[in-house]
């Protein structure tokens, strides 16, 4: 493939992602398959073709985020809570405190406006308040129009995305830069970091740059990205064991020290309505379900024997079952070896995913920038598969359809994974080797 063609793939990808992010709503299923399947088989076939150094098109990959940046999110409404928690905090309203529901008429903002946008607003917020304080920056400067709030949220998360792949061209051995390209060009990350603005993009920096500062032995440094990370995001302070195991008792528990305390600092705002902020959490693991896959199996066996929906019976095991992983995994995981702690983290993480009761697409991301690190090609086809869930945002695609699809996505990623798995389908195979310009 010539430069040519590989650059005329890259503008029809990134073409593919303007549509998709400025034109189809989250409802439109057919467009925003016919658009996503277009990026996707664009950014297939130019990473196995043509495996370049993320550096041949950096600028052309920064012009497209920025032009992302400034589309009004159409495949999420979470921006409006967003929005909605960032105007609380500057009226001095605790969103763990009040209900949406419970505040009419006690803001500045445009309650009419922005109330029947919010996708949650008889839940307490489940936004940590590392994430309250940016809400309330990109608030304070938008002036009212949730238009320059999402720019200002998202010009954010873009230079956190500059920094994850920056601290990604770091992180991997010289012999295998070209991997950032898998990760800077994902449609995946495209769409819902830069075009529909989800926290998780922030996440991924942190993440990162523990990474990048435990794999040098700057273990404070490591311990205090990692508590932001937490602290944006929950989940990866589960995570913590393994990198106990990694780094043996002497140095492993003043890390783990550190990150309890900063993250616990980190929280102090929740502390005084914690029962509000669990309750929610708790409604979350026990009233969501959205694009499940072991959770959507034994839903519809127990619907055969009970003939209800037995979402809370199921989740608590679903629970419990992800606590067996983790212990599993742990027991699993070498000591001091760097390959297996990565290992250890993204199984854990696709194990919990694949026992939960919601995944929505942008949970997925985390996946990709470690299943790039670990140099595994299956989190970048379940990253392709995932936008099937899509289909039950669409009124008008049936029940029997809509489970067709689920069935499709996870028999897929099953494929990918025992292939990898077996060894025929691995980073190593899909262009091990940079080809200059």
């Amino acid at each position: 493939m010539t430069p040519q063609q590989h650059r005329f793939l890259l503008i029809l990808l990134a073409l593919a992602m303007v549509v998709l992010s400025y034109w189809v709503h989250q409802d439109a299923f057919g467009r925003i398959a016919l658009c996503y399947s277009v990026a996707f088989c664009a950014y297939l076939y130019a990473g196995v073709r043509a495996p370049r150094s993320f550096d041949s098109h950096s600028k052309l990959n920064l012009l497209v985020k920025l032009v992302l940046v400034v589309a009004l999110p159409l495949g999420s409404d979470d921006i409006y809570r967003f929005y909605w928690d960032g105007w609380c905090v500057l009226e001095h309203i605790s969103p763990y405190r009040y209900l949406p529901q419970d505040l009419p008429g006690r803001a500045d903002y445009d309650w009419a406006t922005i109330y029947p946008l919010l996708n949650s607003p008889h839940y307490y917020s489940v936004y940590p308040p590392i994430l309250q304080v940016i809400f309330a920056f990109c608030a304070w400067i938008s002036a009212q129009s949730i238009h320059l709030f999402s720019i200002c949220w998202k010009l954010i998360l873009l230079i956190a995305d500059l920094g994850t792949i920056y601290l990604l061209k770091k992180s991997l051995p010289d012999d295998k830069q070209n991997l950032v390209w898998w990760y800077a060009w994902n449609p995946l990350i495209l769409y819902e970091i830069l075009a529909n603005g989800h926290p998780e993009g922030l996440m991924l920096y942190f993440i990162i740059a523990a990474i990048y500062w435990l794999q040098r032995s700057k273990f404070f440094f490591s311990a205090v990205m990692f508590a932001i990370s937490a602290a944006v995001k929950l989940f990866p302070i589960i995570l913590l064991p393994f990198v106990f195991k990694y780094l043996g008792y002497k140095k492993g528990l003043p890390y783990v020290l550190i990150v309890i305390m900063l993250f616990s600092i980190s929280m102090l705002a929740v502390f005084p309505y914690y029962d509000h902020f669990l309750a929610s959490v708790r409604l979350y693991m026990s009233s969501f379900e959205f694009n499940g896959s072991v959770f959507e199996l034994w839903k519809a066996i127990d619907y055969q024997r009970f003939g209800f929906d037995n979402i809370g019976h199921i989740g608590r095991y679903l629970s419990t079952a992800s606590i067996i992983w983790l212990i599993v995994i742990f027991l699993r995981q070498k000591s001091h070896d760097w390959d297996s702690i990565l290992s250890s983290i993204l199984l854990l993480w696709t194990g919990y995913l694949l026992l939960s009761t919601t995944v929505h697409p942008w949970y997925v991301l985390p996946l990709i920038l470690l299943g790039v690190l670990r140099r595994w090609v299956w989190p970048i086809a379940w990253s392709g598969l995932i936008m099937l869930s899509y289909s039950w945002y669409d009124p008008g695609i049936s029940k029997a359809w809509k489970y067709a699809l689920i069935g499709l996505e996870y028999g897929g990623l099953l494929t990918f994974y025992l292939s990898g798995r077996y060894g025929w389908l691995r980073f190593d195979r899909w262009g091990g080797e940079e080809k200059p310009d």
